[in-house]
């Protein structure tokens, strides 16, 4: 959002496995319940998982709920569109 990362992946060594990982983003970004917010310490982030219930990634750390979830339905609107900003 506003031209700055929110959510990371593992990285990849290879222009294949990027491709599947940003698929599995994707396709499970669209799908609420694949996400997981979480509050430690007074810093909010959340979680991306696949069907599997395995990480997918994660987002940067925010000082409020609502700035998170505003970057949850950013990122669910942006698979829906099926268009990467990346």
């Amino acid at each position: 959002m506003h031209g700055r990362p929110i959510f990371f992946s593992q990285a990849y060594n290879a222009k294949d496995n990027a491709s599947a990982g940003l698929n599995a983003v994707i396709r499970n970004a669209s799908k609420p319940k694949q996400f997981k917010t979480n509050e430690e310490a007074g810093a909010f982030y959340f979680t991306l998982h696949a069907g599997n219930h395995q990480e997918i990634g994660r987002s940067i750390t925010y000082d409020d709920a609502d700035k998170m979830l505003m970057a949850v339905g950013y990122l669910q609107q942006v698979a829906q569109s099926g268009t990467t900003h990346c």
